[in-house]
């Protein structure tokens, strides 16, 4: 009898054992949050600080270009819908993440440019702003600004060349030559700023 009880008893102290020795494993209960250390988080929890932009769970990715130095480079920004053409370019006013602005990109349009319309047809895209000023940046800077709205245009499919509207009217702009143009341009118009 007294073997039958052992056996009984053993199986017990063997779960309660256990139990206890889990529960010694768990974190414990804390009254306010702590900040950790960067350095103590496991490979690949955080989120790198040169990591593109884009959130890993959007499922449209687009160009958009800003300027290093004097020349163009390309950033990427996710969409969680197909993106228009519209909202492709003012994702470009919107500038350089703190990231990039950090790793020295840049852009040269001002906050008081906006996109109010864009159409595409024959593969030319017609940007209509507003806000562009005398306050723009001169000269090569100017032509850069440009530029970048350029490049980012023809990141759109089916867009070749882009015109350029201000109050209904074609608007003239610098080619990166220097010259001044109302009519259709495109990325060999800028070819001196290419990434």
């Amino acid at each position: 009898m007294r073997v039958g009880r052992r056996a009984w008893i053993a199986p017990a102290c063997l779960a309660t054992s256990a139990a206890l020795a889990l529960s010694a494993c768990g974190v414990g209960a804390e009254s306010a949050p702590h900040e950790i250390d960067r350095a103590d988080v496991p490979f690949g929890l955080v989120e790198r600080a040169d990591a593109p932009a884009t959130p890993s769970h959007a499922p449209y990715s687009f160009a958009i270009f800003l300027v290093a130095g004097n020349r163009l480079q390309a950033a990427t920004r996710g969409s969680q819908s197909t993106p228009t053409p519209r909202a492709q370019l003012r994702r470009l006013l919107e500038g350089p993440t703190p990231a990039e602005a950090d790793a020295g990109l840049r852009t040269l349009l001002t906050p008081d440019v906006a996109i109010d319309h864009v159409g595409v047809a024959d593969g030319i895209a017609t940007v209509a702003l507003s806000g562009v000023s005398s306050a723009q940046p001169p000269g090569s800077d100017r032509a850069l600004a440009v530029a970048q709205l350029a490049y980012t245009a023809t990141a759109i499919p089916g867009v070749e060349r882009v015109r350029f509207e201000v109050g209904g009217e074609p608007a003239e702009i610098p080619r990166g030559d220097g010259t001044l143009t109302n009519r259709p341009v495109g990325r060999s118009d800028y070819a001196s700023a290419a990434p």
